[in-house]
């Protein structure tokens, strides 16, 4: 069966997901809900509701993690690469939900949440959060203003994190934070920087961000004060103009907007895929002058549109769609799509065209609607949780909320390859070695970011196609991916592909990122002067290797 039997995920509506590695090489999903979306229980401080999924063992029951004392329902997250305080990376969680409207103390407490301020770190290797510094009151206001409800977290090249946008706090009179902020990795610090678009309106919620292989980013959302899709430096917010905007049902957060696979053979160049809408549409980014396209949907779920759907990049570039719901948020579309990306798999080079989705004739069990989440595991499935009831949030989430169901994508029939062994870490621009009994059948090698899911978005989604060269039966060389704009530094899958379609049994956790010294958790010196010193010694060993 195409879908796995229904898997509680205890007293926990996965409004929130990501993947996290472990150290037996079996990865886990770290699923949260904060306040479970449920008044009464945020006014409680009810927040304590986060547990992990074993993706290897999915019939093991699910452990205990203990949540911050704040709530992190409706923050913003993203893969957290290696740094000073925790060398193998983690996942940062931003703002959340201070206050419920009625409940809330700002100007606007009867029309949106307000905002928090508070950061917090999930540790992978100890299973446990770590409190990090608090993002910045507003400019000027001698400590007030300041948080984020519903904001985006973008991972950039240099391991740093963007954040934007979202509801900001009570003692703020903003009706949306427009000064986006910058997270500094090794010294654990924010750093604001100048406001982009207006606030007019509404707030701009979730905006759907994805870092170009330029370093710049690519934002599909609408953003106030332009007419068109903008892409923004995330050091300077300085804006450029890139095309006109797409179909209105893209314009907010209620659909998926997903960064399709970066290939080598036309230099990574970046496609974007929006999908959720009646019209599902994609806009090549390397054109001359890039514009939306329409995208064919067949089959019927093509009549539906499917608002708050979860879209899962899988390790054939390929993206599968899942959930959503079309006539309201209680009559769900059960039946998965996927979006057949136009890549030749044989050059592993775009064909042209914009590709086409299809049903698939598997319907769930369970509707996945607004607060509903998926990622991709490393057997290449897809895991699937959360949703809202229609009673949310005056009375608390179902088990049907609390529920897990795993999709088997429709790879071809027969044996899949395996990967005997891989490096842990791989570095820009360097080959290495992957040690597999089916060399002679691979046809193609790539790289997906561990995902991080919520509000039908995951900002980690990324897949870097990778060149090789067979050395043996048993023996493929691979070139990692070119730089950190390419692929942020962080935890990946390795997956292989053999020439029938099939990926690999089990992926592999790799991490990539700079040849580098590993950074140690503790160190007698300041952070700041540490990571002069650190950057000094780096710089000194490469001009030494070179």
């Amino acid at each position: 069966m195409p879908w796995s039997s229904i898997i509680s995920s205890g007293d926990v509506v996965a409004i929130h997901a990501a993947l996290v590695p472990t150290a037996n090489g079996d990865g886990e999903i770290l699923l949260l809900g904060g306040d479970n979306h449920y008044r009464d229980g945020a006014v409680a401080n009810q927040f304590d509701h986060t547990r992990r999924f074993n993706c290897r063992n999915t019939a093991s029951a699910l452990i205990y993690v203990e949540s911050p004392s704040f709530d992190l329902f409706c923050s913003g997250h993203a893969q957290l690469p290696e740094g000073e305080v925790l060398p193998e990376g983690g996942v940062l969680f931003a703002g959340g939900t201070a206050d419920f409207p009625k409940y809330a103390h700002g100007i606007h407490k009867d029309i949106h949440f307000d905002g928090h301020r508070h950061a917090v770190i999930y540790d992978p290797s100890a299973g446990t959060f770590v409190v990090t510094s608090d993002m910045n009151a507003r400019l000027g206001r001698k400590g007030a203003g300041g948080g984020r409800w519903y904001p985006t977290v973008c991972t950039l090249g240099n391991g740093n994190l963007f954040i934007a946008q979202g509801h900001p706090s009570g003692s703020d009179s903003r009706h949306g934070n427009d000064t986006p902020e910058i997270f500094d990795n090794d010294v654990q610090t924010w750093t604001l920087l100048p406001k982009f678009g207006i606030i007019s309106g509404n707030p701009i919620l979730y905006p759907r961000l994805h870092l170009l292989p330029s370093g710049l980013i690519f934002i599909s959302s609408a953003i106030d004060g332009y007419n068109q899709n903008i892409s923004i430096d995330p050091s300077s917010s300085v804006t450029h103009s890139v095309s006109s905007l797409p179909d209105p049902a893209y314009h907010g957060f209620d659909c998926p907007s997903v960064l399709l696979p970066l290939v080598p053979a036309d230099q990574y160049r970046a496609r974007v895929l929006l999908c959720g809408g009646i019209y599902t549409q994609m806009i090549d980014l390397g054109d001359s002058n890039p514009a939306w396209s329409a995208v064919t949907r067949n089959g019927s779920a093509a009549a539906f549109n499917r608002s708050h759907a979860c879209a899962t990049l899988l390790p054939t570039g390929d993206v599968l769609i899942t959930g959503g719901t079309s006539v309201n948020d209680q009559v769900g579309v059960l039946l998965p799509e996927i979006y057949r990306t136009p890549i030749d798999h044989n050059t592993h080079s775009y064909v042209g065209g914009v590709g086409f989705s299809e049903t698939i004739n598997e319907p769930a069990t369970i509707i996945r609607n607004y607060h509903s989440t998926a990622l991709l595991m490393p057997d290449g499935r897809v895991w699937t949780a959360g949703g809202n009831s229609l009673y949310q949030p005056d009375y608390p989430a179902t088990a049907t909320q609390k529920s897990i169901e795993i999709f088997d994508p429709p790879y071809p029939t027969g044996p899949r390859p395996s990967i005997v062994q891989c490096p842990s870490f791989v570095a820009y621009n360097h080959k290495f070695e992957i040690s597999t009994p089916q060399a002679n059948n691979i046809s193609g090698i790539s790289l997906l970011r561990c995902g991080s899911s919520t509000h039908a978005f995951n900002p980690d989604q990324r897949m870097i196609v990778l060149g090789f060269s067979k050395v043996n039966a048993n023996t493929l060389e691979s070139n990692a991916p070119p730089n950190c704009n390419v692929a942020p530094p962080g935890s990946y899958m390795l997956f292989l592909i053999d020439n029938q379609g099939r990926p690999c049994s089990y992926a592999k956790f790799v991490r990539v990122g700079p040849r580098m010294i590993k950074k140690p958790v503790r160190t007698f010196w300041p952070k700041k002067i540490y990571k002069i010193i650190l950057d000094m010694f780096n710089l000194l060993t490469e001009r030494k290797r070179a």
